[in-house]
């Protein structure tokens, strides 16, 4: 067991995974990755998907437009218990439906406007909870 701290002066790159039992950090004016993804990135939904997969991020925008019918997210998939989300509503056809594992505050359903924010706490891996929404038309 080694008990002193690595300091390395410039980038640290493995061709492996980097396990920690305690905290990773960055300066601020840096991106931190997680899951191969940079958590200050925006990601794009698929197109029709009814059950995106969010393990790969905390900002994510709809992409509903063109010929697709209206759109009803029951649910993400790849959630981490204690996760926050945001959705950026992009487009005029993505709907969310109240459910087993999609908790709406207050509604059975919710249909959005274009620029709206909808942001989810996930309760354990499978539930989502609402914590806020935003109308920003």
């Amino acid at each position: 067991t080694v008990n002193d701290d690595l300091f390395v002066s410039g980038d640290l790159q493995t061709t492996s995974h980097i396990t920690a039992s305690g905290n990773i950090s960055g300066s601020s004016d840096t991106d931190l990755n997680y899951g191969g993804a940079t958590i200050h990135g925006v990601n794009t939904f698929a197109p029709a998907d009814t059950t995106p997969n969010v393990s790969n991020g905390t900002v994510f925008k709809t992409n509903n437009g063109g010929s697709i019918s209206n759109v009803t997210i029951s649910t993400f998939d790849g959630g981490t218990a204690g996760q926050i989300i945001h959705v950026i509503i992009a487009d005029s056809k993505t709907r969310m439906s109240n459910n087993t594992n999609l908790i709406l505050a207050g509604a059975s359903s919710a249909v959005f406007a274009l620029n709206d924010v909808i942001s989810f706490i996930c309760l354990d891996g499978t539930v989502w909870l609402e914590k806020s929404r935003s109308d920003n038309t």
